[in-house]
């Protein structure tokens, strides 16, 4: 299956959680794989399984491609591991009569943390896992919808205005 069919999929069945970012209105994904609201709003699903949830352009991040890039080689040689391990542990003992459990990663960067969570969770025929990570960085998102196509990947606004120094 490729890539935009399981996020599409996942979309699909999960459309419930999410809330459109222009007027609150609830979404879901249709068959062109864009996710709408009830208003109409529309956010296309892209080629490589993530939503872009961005109404305009955003302004370019510090955070680019490099920055996450090398964040994804920490991670891959273990450097959170033990954070993982440790979060992983709470949440099994906090969730453990949970049939569906939802983890939520704001500001997931490249998607490392979150796929190592929900690896070391693991889905079991009693316990279903789903795991969304929302970050405002495109390069982000992308390297982790590449990396990690089983989650749920979204570029995001930031709830806060700019702020203005006086």
């Amino acid at each position: 299956m490729k890539k935009i069919e399981r996020a599409a999929r996942l979309f699909r069945q999960h459309s419930e959680m999410f809330r459109c970012p222009l007027c609150s209105a609830g979404m879901n994904m249709n068959e062109s794989n864009s996710l709408i609201c009830t208003n109409r709003h529309c956010f296309d699903l892209s080629k490589h399984g993530y939503i872009h949830l961005l109404s305009r352009t955003a302004r370019p991040s510090k955070y680019g491609k490099a920055v996450f890039e090398s964040r994804q080689a920490m991670c891959r040689n273990g450097f959170f591991d033990e954070v993982i391990e440790q979060i992983r542990d709470i949440v099994s003992r906090e969730t453990k009569d949970t049939r569906t459990l939802r983890i939520l990663d704001v500001g997931c960067g490249e998607g490392s943390h979150l796929a190592g969570l929900t690896t070391s969770l693991g889905m079991t025929a009693e316990r279903a896992i789903v795991g969304v990570g929302m970050d405002l960085s495109k390069d982000g998102i992308h390297l982790a919808a590449k990396e990690y196509p089983g989650l749920i990947w979204c570029v995001v606004p930031s709830r806060t205005s700019s702020s203005t120094s006086s």
